[in-house]
């Protein structure tokens, strides 16, 4: 079968996605199919093997616990200590709108009033931080048991890939850049505000002048680390991103079923559903994080790390993190079809979700992707 005859009319969204791989082949959108491929693809880095076999921390539940108390510490209890120390954590303030004057009619913002960093630094950080450590520990885990299933059982040939290790320099040294260039922006966005007269907690007050001292090298460090934590996600997210589009891409290649049922894709598959759902969870928080930055003071004055932060959570939360499961999915129903001494195989489409993974996906889908979407928009048209 062919045409419209191989798309799943019962499932709206693959329906719409396999209608969205064919718009992709046309020459006008081919250069971004292409685009997309080589970032999430051909550049993500491969799991060593031997990490699972040494492994011996922590499960991702635990592993979650410990980075969200930890962030939890680092990021807001000595934050707070250091604000004590500096004579930043309260003072005698006034509110006029987002502005926050001390008794001298400056423009100090304290720890205490700073609700948005306030509630970034003791929930939203440590969640996410918290998630990407379950991400990296389940991706360690389970990504070699993924990558065994596919050579063995659903494709005969494994082709080595290349340059592995000047991949994954060329990686490291993207991801150091583009931190130091994002925090650079940062730091360089405070001094803008700094120089309109407006300071913030954890600049320290010397002489009359307003300077970055220790807590504010701790504090630009702690965001530097952050964003290193951020990019860390990204990277584990490509590789099992660049995995199960593999997983696809051989189902797509198979012209028999032999004994491989669904339920044993599902099953061997449930990793990647599992680091799916977290994917989400964590862009779920940077959403939050980009709600609460894009009301602060700061966010208020500054738009270039926020529209870099539209693009890619709009792109990725979006679209990207599905992708690879549409495409399993839609392979496996193609696969179906194209097998003719099985015509009594049921041909409806089937999910690699459990019903409490696709639950919990619709709510952050409808809650937080789409509504983050909504705020985008409004943002950017100024309405």
């Amino acid at each position: 079968m062919s045409g419209e005859s191989n798309m799943p009319h019962d499932e709206p969204k693959l329906y719409w996605f396999s209608q969205l791989l064919r718009i992709g082949k046309w020459p006008v959108f081919k250069e971004l199919g292409l685009l997309i491929s080589l970032i999430f693809i051909r550049v993500a880095p491969e799991i060593p093997i031997s990490l699972k076999k040494s492994y011996s921390g922590p499960d991702g539940k635990k592993a979650a616990l410990i980075g969200f108390c930890t962030t939890f510490i680092f990021a807001f209890l000595i934050n707070i200590l250091g604000a004590y120390f500096n004579d930043t954590l309260a003072g005698s303030t006034f509110l006029a709108g987002n502005k926050v004057f001390n008794g001298d009619g400056e423009v100090v913002i304290y720890f205490i009033d700073d609700w948005w960093n306030v509630l970034l630094y003791s929930v939203i950080c440590p969640a996410y931080v918290g998630l990407t450590c379950w991400l990296v520990v389940i991706v360690i885990k389970g990504y070699g048991e993924i990558k065994d299933f596919k050579q063995q059982e659903i494709e005969a040939i494994h082709t080595p890939k290349r340059f592995k290790l000047i991949k994954s320099m060329a990686l490291g040294i993207l991801i150091l850049s583009v931190a130091f260039l994002l925090t650079t922006n940062y730091i360089n966005d405070i001094m803008k505000l700094v120089d309109k007269g407006r300071y913030y907690w954890f600049l320290s007050n010397i002489n009359g002048e307003y300077q970055v001292r220790a807590l504010g090298v701790y504090y630009f460090l702690l965001n530097f680390s952050l964003l290193i934590v951020t990019l860390l996600a990204l990277t584990f997210f490509m590789s099992i991103y660049s995995l199960i589009m593999s997983v696809g891409k051989a189902l797509e290649s198979k012209r028999e079923i032999g004994k491989l049922e669904f339920k044993i894709l599902k099953e061997k598959l449930s990793m990647f559903t599992e680091a799916y759902i977290i994917t989400k969870g964590i862009i779920a928080c940077y959403i939050a994080n980009i709600w609460i930055w894009a009301d602060s003071p700061l966010g208020k004055g500054v738009t270039e790390n926020f529209a870099i932060a539209v693009i890619l959570l709009t792109i990725i939360g979006a679209f990207l993190v599905s992708f690879p499961r549409y495409f399993v999915e839609l392979q496996w129903y193609k696969l179906k079809l194209r097998v003719p001494e099985k015509l009594e195989l049921d041909t409806t489409y089937e999910d690699l979700r459990t019903f409490r993974i696709k639950n919990i996906a619709h709510v952050l889908d409808y809650l937080f992707i789409g509504g983050f979407l909504i705020y985008a928009i409004k943002y950017v048209v100024g309405l």
